[in-house]
């Protein structure tokens, strides 16, 4: 379980660098979001919380109840709604990351 935890991390790693090489190497990537830059960095988030569930599985080893599960759920559910609420006015591109962030946190 903790080969594929850390190999999701890795993989999070190898997308930021892609799009850091992306975003220096090739003038174009830095347009308007989303731009092909930001394809790499944002796919860098769901494999970094993947990565860490799967550390925190392996780590906790069952013990995570209904509740924990509800509470992450809750938790998901608040941060999709304060991307949608940013979407409409073209804000989407200055909430992904700092949500992305905190979720990550």
């Amino acid at each position: 379980m903790q080969t594929a935890g850390y190999g999701a991390l890795g993989l999070a790693l190898a997308l930021w660098l892609a799009g850091d090489a992306l975003w220096v190497l090739d003038a174009d990537a830095r347009g308007p979001f989303p731009g092909p830059a930001d394809w790499f960095w944002l796919g860098g988030y769901p494999a970094a919380c993947t990565g860490l569930a799967l550390l925190l599985r392996a780590r906790v080893r069952g013990s995570l109840g209904p509740t924990m599960w509800l509470d992450g759920a809750i938790a998901a559910t608040a941060v999709a709604a304060l991307i949608a609420a940013g979407s409409p006015a073209g804000g989407a591109g200055a909430l992904a990351y700092p949500l992305g962030d905190v979720l990550l946190l």
